[in-house]
């Protein structure tokens, strides 16, 4: 039973981390020759966050300059820690309303290496979880090779040769090339 919940837990953990990572990261790849430095946007404040020493999750939050209540905030998870660098916010040029920050751009190839890592240890994980919960059994249906046949009659096996007092002779009592004088 704990082999099931750990299953779900594993399935809970890759579908929340493909629903909040894909959509900031497609968004990156799709613009990352477009971007330029906004100077109309300002960042308000910018955390990191560290999960187990190797994920980090970075959170920006940005105001337009001439419009304060045009505000909004950009999440990107990653692999290391951005702690102590400078964000400085950037839109696309050819869509104005994809707004990003610098390191999420700069660093997209990295998030995504990153994300596809990430993802095949959790697949490998449950892999392994639903092999231990569910076995493989073959089946006639399955692997016809598996289905035992019937067993051919053979010939009577040849008569044991005995010693006629029910007791094998002696080791060496017959020599190397037959009985002995």
């Amino acid at each position: 039973m704990r082999k099931i919940f750990g299953l779900a837990a594993l399935l809970l953990a890759s579908i929340v981390v493909l629903y909040s990572v894909v959509p900031d990261l497609v968004r990156d790849l799709r613009y990352r020759d477009s971007y330029v430095l906004s100077p109309m946007l300002a960042v308000q404040s910018a955390k990191c966050r560290r999960y187990v020493f190797v994920v980090s999750n970075c959170t920006v939050r940005y105001a337009d300059i001439v419009r304060p209540e045009v505000a909004g905030s950009v999440e990107t998870m990653s692999f290391g820690s951005w702690g102590g660098e400078r964000v400085r916010m950037v839109q696309s040029s050819r869509d104005p309303a994809q707004v990003s920050f610098t390191l999420a751009a700069e660093h997209v190839f990295g998030r995504l290496v990153f994300l596809v890592i990430w993802m095949g240890l959790l697949m490998a994980l449950i892999a392994a979880l639903l092999r231990s919960v569910l076995p493989l059994r073959p089946t006639e249906a399955r692997i016809p090779d598996m289905v035992p046949r019937p067993v051919q009659p053979t010939a009577p096996a040849p008569p044991v040769m005995r010693s006629p007092y029910g007791v094998p002779p002696p080791a060496g009592a017959f020599g190397r090339r037959g009985m002995t004088r």
